[in-house]
Order: C-alpha cells, then structure tokens, then sequence
C-alpha cells in the first residue's frame, strides 16, 4: 500500500475540464518481474522480460468515489542474431497491457523494432541501421472514469516511427587501456598492503 500518491485529476466546472494534481489518498500495488534468457542456437538468442501487476486507488475526487484497480501486464521480447563474425541483428516487441493513472484506463499498446550492425576495421568501427515502431502501432487510447456526467475517450497518435543510421568508432589501442588498469589495479593493492 501507499499514501499520499498525487496523480492528474481532471475535474468540471461549469461544464469546462480543468486538470491538475491532485493527492489521491491511497492506492496498492503488487508487482511481479521475471527475465529469462535463451539460447536457441548458436547464432540466436531471446532475452524475456515480463511484469505482472496489479494496482489500485482508494480515494475521491471532486466528490466522486475513485476506487479503480486493474492488472497490468508487460513483456520485452529481444531477439539477438550474429550472421557470421561481423554481421548481427535484433528485433525487439513490445506489449503493455491495460493500465491505470488516477481518471484513466489505458488501451493496450505494441511496438516493434529491428536493428542490423557490420563491424569493420578490426570491430573498432560498425555501422548500425535500424527502425523503431515498425509497424507504427504505438498509439494511446485513453477511457476516462470519475468524471461527473461525463465519459470521454482520447486517442493518441505520436511521431514514434523513427530510421536511425549511426557509425561508431573506437580511438586507441585496446591492449594499451587493458594494461593501464590492471597496473592501477595492481598498484593501488600494493599501496593497501606497505
């Protein structure tokens, strides 16, 4: 349980909306979170995440009992690939089930993304080309409760379909760096024991 939780409240007065923070009271929250990681294959990995929830508020806002509670569900799929000694991938999904925040529901939203990596020059430089919201299916659709008279719906649509293209490259020597800490390493144990 929690106390004293301040949430956005939307509140009407003379049939105009005003919204502002607002301290809910009290709510709940169980949580529970699980990885696992997968190799398939020698090239293949699969790295889980999932989030199983369940959340409540106990309160009132403009003289309305707000007493909602939901389950909430949330998973990362990330998919890793290496196509040889210089070539990898990923492909990465997405899910949020129903959530709740103070007056609103939530809609359920995906989102999928892939990347595709060559390294060069040794592995000190690589060329990344990817995509985010593939599908361009990361839309918000809200549902309002605890409103007086009123029940309203809001969709959402935002700018998440993005191209990235990026080349890293890494300066110096690798083994120079190496020996440089493990002779800091070294010395600062030898000034712990003289």
């Amino acid at each position: 349980p929690f106390t004293d939780v301040i949430f956005q409240t939307t509140k009407i007065i003379n049939k105009v909306f005003i919204t502002g923070p607002e301290n809910i009271s009290k709510g709940f929250m169980v949580h529970l979170f699980m990885n696992h990681n997968l190799t398939v294959t020698k090239w293949w990995t699969v790295n889980t995440n999932a989030w199983f929830t369940y959340l409540g508020l106990r309160g009132i806002t403009d003289g309305e009992a707000l007493q909602p509670a939901t389950f909430v569900f949330r998973t990362n799929i990330i998919s890793q690939f290496q196509f040889g000694k210089n070539w990898s991938g990923d492909i990465n999904a997405f899910f949020a089930s129903r959530n709740l925040n103070a007056q609103m529901f939530t809609g359920p939203m995906v989102r999928a993304n892939w990347s595709l990596q060559k390294k060069f020059n040794d592995g000190k430089a690589s060329l990344r080309l990817g995509m985010e919201d593939i599908f361009h299916s990361w839309v918000t659709h809200n549902t309002s409760f605890g409103l007086k008279n009123t029940y309203s719906t809001q969709i959402y649509f935002t700018d998440t379909q993005r191209v990235q293209l990026a080349l890293t490259w890494r300066f110096g020597k690798d083994n120079l760096s190496r020996k440089r800490k493990g002779s800091q390493a070294a010395d600062e144990e030898k000034g712990r024991v003289d």
